[in-house]
């Protein structure tokens, strides 16, 4: 009986199921496309050399600030903005995020933020008044410091010490190694400048302090992105330069706001086929976002010591156990991140011919030059020929003449590509042996017909270079000649 009362409830539990469409039932959700994935290595390079322009030999500033008596706010070339914008676009960019504008009616409040930063010689968001210090420019100048959440002024504040170019403190900032207010996070500077929904930045700098803010709108968080995550090192390539292997990994987890994370969220990352767990999962505060460092058995895998950036390896990371609490659904995130140096990324290959000329048969190899020749590749050359019918390529650049005509030989490396131009002529003149080619072997013959006297009229036709309607020690010496200027001559 009992065990017919429970075949009962079975059937009748799906009968619900099946009679009751509006239940849900809770999914295990995993997420791992991503936009950066699509990133080439030579177009993370273009972007990240081409973000400085200036000669940072010279002043930054337009107009010098002053951080004592009289203060002056002071003003950044417009080079050196452009570089800062550039560069933290950059970054936004790599992880797929939109490019953010520059806010430039704030540019001064974060000018006079980083003076009084530097006139007090310390970092704070809530910078105390200098005796000295006018109210006008000390209210503008904390607003520079700190953050604001009003409507049409909303904003994150990050202010830092220590570089004296603002293209640097981006990357500071990025990285947040040194972040000294970690109370609420781990990378609070990093999730500012790459928050998916920041529209406009403006920053400034006096001597080597400089603040920075980020602008978004509140309503804009209602909407959707265009990505399910973003992450940091982004999935794909990642340049080694950019990444100390003490840094902080973090996942901005989008299009959630009811999401919980709690001792079932773990980070992982799977290095050569084993699992290494992250110590813990840090909730980035005010961010749907996390933060986990690699555990030190693994980071002495891949960097050459503490303080070493990550080496050229490929680590895939997955976040597992994050609730959605409205719909019960367990969410993973899982992706590959491919290190790579920026110093080895190939940036041109060449072939030792890109213009060549043979006969039907004929053979030759095509040979590739990297620049740099130290460069990192993925995966084997890719050979091809734009006519088969005149001409066919094997895998290891061997080319074969087929008929007459014309063709390309191309080959792409990593996503690089170079081209050698081929005709492909009928019948050659001297080429004995038919073999596509005029070289000695094809000399040895014509002197070996000579002194057997046996060459046919197909022979004479071919070796008959003087046109005395014989093959002698001159027309041997003429295909010498031929072989050692590479003439082609078309019968």
């Amino acid at each position: 009986m009992k065990n017919k009362k429970i075949i009962f409830m079975i059937i009748f539990c799906a009968l619900v199921t099946f009679l009751t469409p509006n239940i849900i039932l809770a999914k295990d959700i995993e997420y791992s496309d991503h936009i950066s994935l699509s990133h080439t290595k030579q177009q993370i390079k273009q972007k990240y050399e081409s973000t400085l322009t200036y000669n940072y030999a010279n002043s930054p500033y337009k107009v010098q600030p002053s951080d004592s008596k009289p203060y002056v706010a002071g003003s950044l070339q417009d080079s050196v903005i452009n570089d800062t914008l550039r560069r933290i676009n950059f970054y936004r960019w790599l992880c797929g995020m939109d490019d953010v504008e520059l806010n430039k009616d704030k540019m001064k409040r974060n000018q006079k933020g980083a003076v009084i930063l530097s006139k007090l010689g310390m970092l704070t968001h809530q910078p105390e008044k200098p005796s000295d210090m006018d109210n006008d420019f000390y209210k503008e100048a904390y607003a520079g410091c700190y953050v604001n959440g009003e409507p049409g002024d909303t904003y994150s504040g990050n202010c830092a010490s220590g570089d004296k170019n603002m293209y640097s403190a981006i990357d500071g900032y990025v990285s947040d190694l040194y972040n000294i207010s970690t109370e609420y996070g781990a990378v609070g500077h990093r999730m500012s400048l790459l928050y998916p929904y920041a529209k406009r930045t403006s920053f400034g700098q006096c001597k080597n302090y400089n603040t920075l803010s980020m602008y978004y709108e509140f309503e804009d968080e209602m909407n959707s992105l265009d990505e399910d995550y973003y992450a940091f090192p982004s999935p794909g390539y990642f340049p080694v330069e950019l990444f100390a292997a003490r840094e902080y990994w973090s996942v901005y987890l989008a299009n959630k706001d009811h999401l919980i994370i709690n001792n079932d969220t773990k980070a992982q990352f799977i290095y050569e086929g084993k699992t290494y767990n992250a110590p813990r999962v840090i909730v980035e505060n005010g961010y749907m976002a996390v933060s986990f460092i690699m555990p030190n058995e693994l980071r002495y895998l891949v960097a050459d010591d503490y303080y070493s950036n990550v080496s050229e390896v490929t680590i895939n990371v997955r976040l597992t156990g994050v609730l959605d609490k409205i719909t019960g659904d367990t969410l993973t995130y899982s992706y590959p991140v491919k290190f790579f140096s920026l110093s080895k990324v190939l940036n041109k290959i060449t072939l030792d011919k890109t213009k060549l000329t043979m006969g039907v048969n004929g053979k030759t190899k095509l040979n590739i030059t990297k620049d740099p020749t130290n460069a990192v590749v993925d995966g084997t050359a890719k050979w091809e020929s734009t006519n088969m019918g005149v001409a066919t390529v094997d895998d290891n650049g061997n080319v074969t003449a087929k008929s007459k005509g014309n063709t390309t030989i191309k080959v792409t490396l990593d996503g690089v590509s170079a081209s050698c131009e081929l005709v492909v002529l009928g019948a050659l003149k001297g080429d004995l042996d038919k073999n596509g080619q005029v070289d000695t072997a094809d000399a040895a013959i014509a002197l070996n017909l000579y002194k057997y006297k046996n060459a046919t009229e197909e022979d004479i036709k071919i070796a008959d270079m003087d046109g005395n309607n014989v093959i002698d020690t001159a027309d041997a010496a003429e295909i010498l000649n031929m072989f050692k200027y590479n003439v082609l001559i078309e019968i």
